[in-house]
């Protein structure tokens, strides 16, 4: 195999691997720091509203409660959805929801993640956890808790909380470019095209020689 042959294909792999790890998924804690109040549950009467902002290029690929706690019960359940926000929670929530999840044998300190179908857009989002339970025993869904965070508001029960919030991460990533998706397009073309080309050259010359 010649140098030019293997300097392409290095060439070639070190613009995919930039590509690649330009691309890659962030988490965000929405969560403060220091003490919340503890673990509430969620009920059929109380629920968790977070509402959160995607920044601007970026785009949202998932949702999580962290370590969900359900009070040593494996067979607990709950509603999650996520809202495009609109003024105020009352109206947010009565709108149709962009994603619903009904989770059923919730485990106890596991994280629930829920990834979204398509990636979301830049913007403001609430995400709502409800009608929580468990089918048979003891326990209950609830969540982990911190102190407050700039940006992040929370609802218990329909009313806005500024004492804490609620232990969730979302994760999120670079909002597609046009220009990084067309080379990405093209570069197996590229190498269907200059692999060959190369490999012929080389033949030839040891042929010739």
């Amino acid at each position: 195999m010649s140098k030019k042959l293997i300097i392409t294909m290095v060439l070639v792999m070190s613009i995919i691997g930039s590509i690649m790890a330009f691309a890659a998924p962030t988490d965000i804690p929405l969560n403060g720091t220091g003490a919340g109040v503890g673990a509430p549950q969620i009920t059929a009467t109380d629920h968790l509203g977070v509402k959160f902002a995607v920044p601007e290029g970026k785009v949202l690929l998932k949702f999580s409660i962290v370590n969900m706690p359900t009070y040593e019960s494996n067979n607990a359940y709950y509603t999650f959805k996520l809202f495009a926000w609109n003024t105020d929670f009352d109206t947010t929530v009565s709108g149709t929801p962009l994603y619903t999840k009904k989770v059923e044998n919730q485990h106890d300190n596991v994280t629930a993640t829920f990834e979204f179908p398509e990636a979301l857009p830049a913007g403001e989002y609430l995400a709502h956890v409800s009608e929580g339970g468990v089918t048979e025993g003891t326990g209950c869904p609830a969540v982990w808790t911190s102190g407050p965070k700039e940006g992040v508001t929370t609802f218990w029960s329909g009313k806005q909380r500024d004492d804490f919030t609620a232990n969730v991460a979302i994760t999120v990533d670079d909002a597609p470019n046009p220009q990084t998706s067309d080379s990405i397009l093209i570069l197996p073309f590229v190498l269907a095209v200059m692999l060959p080309v190369a490999v012929l050259t080389n033949t030839r010359k040891r042929v010739s020689a």
